[in-house]
C-alpha cells in the first residue's frame, strides 16, 4: 500500500508505474483534488514477491503544468500469520508461559500492553501489578526479514 498526503496547489494526481525493471507510464489511479482527502493511499494487487516495483506521483497544476516525483520501489515479501491461544486468566503474583507460531517458522516476540500490570520475559508472562478497572493484553508479533514481512 502506498500513501501520500496532497498539496492544495495541485489540480489532480496520477500515480504511475507498478511495473518491474523500469518505472513506465502506466496509470495506476487518478485522483482531482476536490474529491481527495488526506492521506491517499493505493494498494497494489497481484504483485510477485520478491520483484521490485517502481512508482511516481506525476501531478498537474490548475495550469495545466506537470510535475512527477522522484521515483520510489517496493519489494513484496511472503506475508505470515502468527497463532497462539487465548492466555488463562491470572492474578497478582502468578506466571504463566504462553507460545506462538508464526507461518514463517520464525520467533514469535511477545509484548504486555499494561507492563506496570504484566511483564514479560521470553514467553512467561508474570502478573505484577493489581487494578479492578483494567485488563492487560498479550501483543505477539513477528519484525519478518528478507523473505517474510512483519506480522
Amino acid at each position: 500500500t502506498m500513501m501520500w498526503f496532497l498539496d492544495a496547489d495541485y489540480a489532480k494526481y496520477e500515480l504511475i508505474g507498478g511495473a518491474t525493471g523500469v518505472l513506465g507510464n502506466n496509470v495506476l489511479t487518478t485522483v482531482l483534488a476536490a474529491n481527495a482527502t488526506n492521506p491517499m493511499t493505493f494498494t497494489q494487487t497481484g504483485l510477485t514477491n520478491f520483484q521490485t516495483y517502481y512508482y511516481a506521483l506525476r501531478v498537474t497544476d490548475a495550469a495545466g503544468n506537470i510535475n512527477t516525483s522522484s521515483t520510489a520501489s517496493g519489494t513484496p515479501l511472503n506475508a505470515q500469520t502468527i497463532t497462539f491461544d487465548q492466555p488463562i486468566a491470572a492474578e497478582y503474583g502468578s506466571s504463566f508461559t504462553i507460545n506462538a507460531t508464526s507461518t514463517s517458522g520464525l520467533p514469535v516476540i511477545f509484548t504486555s500492553n499494561e507492563p506496570a500490570l504484566a511483564t514479560i520475559s521470553g514467553n512467561t508472562v508474570t502478573i505484577v501489578g493489581a487494578n479492578s478497572l483494567q485488563s492487560v493484553s498479550i501483543i505477539a508479533t513477528q519484525p519478518g526479514n528478507a523473505n517474510y514481512s512483519y506480522a
